[in-house]
């Protein structure tokens, strides 16, 4: 019924039922992965009324609610690297015989959707979208415009100095707005 992708890793398929409603897959290795996906693969269709709660279990570290699955939402990418959770839980509701000190463990579990929307998923696991790319990139111009305005002096003064090269700031400021027109236009421009 489900499936699970590690980023660089053949397509898992064998998930462990540890529960009438609970399904486990080992990871192992778990700190060379960054993203996991976990499908549906079509084989059945979630019961009505209920979905789906991921989870990631680390080694010595706790259960971590990644999100969640149901049959409008089949599938979803999940961000674990260096999302160990703030406030673990060391019991793993998914223990089963597989794992070990180097596995991790991704639980499934069949909850009715009434249980799971009251449930919040770790911030940190979820994968970045075209807005955070959007926003990290306005940050790191803005404090580069910040960081090299902070060197502005007069013209002439500037013209004196032998070892400096001088640039206008309206230069700097056409290219930062330029750059962000280009970025409301196609997030992902500069990959070409």
């Amino acid at each position: 019924m489900f499936g699970v992708i590690a980023a660089g890793r053949l397509v898992n398929t064998d998930a462990q039922q540890v529960a009438e409603n609970k399904f486990a897959f080992a990871i192992p290795s778990p700190e060379s992965i960054n993203h996991v996906v976990v499908f549906m693969t079509g084989a059945a269709a979630f019961p009505p009324g209920t979905g789906a709660s991921i989870h990631c279990f680390w080694p010595d570290s706790g259960l971590q609610l990644l999100g969640f699955l149901t049959n409008d939402k089949p599938s979803a990418i999940f961000k674990i690297a260096k999302t160990k959770p703030a406030n673990p839980i060391l019991e793993n509701p998914y223990a089963t015989s597989i794992g070990g000190p180097a596995v991790a463990q991704i639980g499934i579990s069949i909850e009715p959707l009434e249980l799971l929307v009251r449930e919040t998923p770790d911030s940190a696991a979820r994968a970045p979208t075209a807005a955070d790319l959007e926003l990290f990139t306005q940050k790191m111009l803005e404090s580069f415009y910040t960081f090299a305005t902070s060197f502005a002096s007069p013209r002439e003064e500037a013209l004196r100095r032998q070892d400096d090269t001088w640039i206008p700031l309206g230069v700097l400021m056409r290219w930062k707005e330029s750059f962000y027109k280009k970025m409301q236009l196609d997030p992902l421009f500069w990959r070409k």
